[in-house]
């Protein structure tokens, strides 16, 4: 299992949490492999943590990044974010 942590910007969209996590949980499929999520919101900035059961650390930052992707296009006000970080946690 690996904690892959996805930092996103958003400019001029300050993310629900809430609204994100039940997007999150609704949109991963078995084969995201997720196994447990944590996010935190600033001013303009989001940091997904996952949890993601995985063959191995590149194929987990993979499979964080087109999840977030995913969620993020189905819940953000007209694109109004970017991928700025993707990274295998301690």
């Amino acid at each position: 299992m690996y904690l892959v942590v996805v930092t996103v910007d958003t400019p001029g969209w300050n993310a629900s949490v809430d609204i994100l996590h039940k997007e999150l949980s609704t949109s991963a499929s078995g084969s995201d492999g997720l196994q447990h999520a944590y996010l935190e919101a600033g001013d303009e900035r989001l940091a997904i943590s996952l949890y993601l059961q995985a063959p191995d650390e590149q194929h987990a930052a993979t499979l964080a990044d087109q999840l977030c992707r995913r969620v993020l296009a189905s819940v953000s006000p007209a694109g109004r974010w970017s991928v700025q970080s993707v990274h295998i946690g301690p």
